[in-house]
């Protein structure tokens, strides 16, 4: 994502983002009988069932298995197998915080 600051002489500033639109695929992908290939996400938990975030509320590994066991914390069933729409890959930090400055290496050989 291109960002651009703009500042004027009130000190106000902001940071946007652009991003240009995908290109149109020409090539399509259909199921055996021929009819159109939907790909669809699914949302399968939030942060807040995330086993380390679940960890750092409950304490010990062994509290949070004995959580598990007697009410599932880790499965929200109002959220969980939503179906999602326009959605964007994003880097968090280790709070969970969403990260804006990524500076990508490579480490493979």
């Amino acid at each position: 994502m291109k960002q651009l600051n703009i500042a004027n002489d009130k000190k106000r500033d902001a940071l946007v983002g652009m991003e240009g639109r995908p290109a149109k695929r020409k090539i399509t992908q259909s199921l055996p009988d021929g009819s159109p290939h939907d790909n669809i996400r699914v949302l399968k938990a939030t942060m807040a069932q995330d086993a380390s975030i679940l960890l750092k509320r409950l304490g010990t590994p062994e509290e949070l298995g004995k959580a598990i066991i007697e009410s599932d914390p880790e499965v929200d069933i109002e959220t969980a197998g939503m179906f999602l729409a326009g959605t964007k890959k994003v880097w968090l930090t280790p709070e969970g915080k969403v990260a804006y400055r990524i500076k990508l290496q490579d480490l493979g050989g």
